[in-house]
Formats: structure tokens, sequence, C-alpha cells
């Protein structure tokens, strides 16, 4: 007879403990995924800053570069874009600089 009176409180005991390790469980899944997300979002925007910043910061060098070929303002004129990529390799296309007191525009390798 005593055992099952001492049962009845173990079982309501375990059974609550039980219930407070699932929903504790619950809440750090959550703030698990929540983490991974803002993480994840964090990394989307640092990998597109860095992948802006490479495509605009040689395209906006090589757009001055434009401007003052097209206003015949050559003097003095360099390109400092390089790389393997395809900007890089137009920013080697656009190296030139005023080389000679006659005005010819020499390649500079």
């Amino acid at each position: 007879m005593q055992q099952s009176h001492v049962e009845g409180p173990i079982d309501a005991f375990v059974e609550d403990l039980s219930s407070n390790i699932s929903d504790k469980g619950s809440d750090v899944q959550t703030n698990m995924i929540i983490y991974g997300i803002i993480v994840a979002v964090v990394v989307i925007i640092l990998a597109f800053l860095i992948i802006w910043s490479k495509i605009t910061t040689p395209l906006k060098k090589l757009t001055a570069v434009s401007q003052k070929l097209s206003k015949g303002d050559i003097e003095g004129l360099e390109v400092d874009v390089s790389g393997s990529d395809k900007i890089g390799q137009f920013g080697e296309s656009f190296k030139v600089r005023w080389s000679s007191p006659n005005g010819h525009i020499v390649k500079q390798r």
C-alpha cells in the first residue's frame, strides 16, 4: 500500500520534469533557428557588399578614365584596375598614358 502512495507523486514529478525539459528544448531549438537565420542574413549581406565593391570600384575608375578620354584630356591619364576577371581584363585594355610630347598614346604593360 505504501508503494502506491510513493508512485503517484514520483510519476507526477517525472511527468512534470519531462514536460519542463521538453518546453525548454523547444525554446532552445527556436532560439537556435533564430540565431542561425540572423547569422545567415549577416553573411549574405557581407558577401553582397564584398562582391559589390569588387565590381563597382573598378567600374567607377574606368568610367572616370572614359570620361577624361571623351573630353580629350589624356595628360597624366592612368588606370589602376587589375585582375584576372573580365573587369580586370577590361581595365588592362584601358591602361594608356600620355607618353611623348607629340601626343601619341602608348600602351603601358
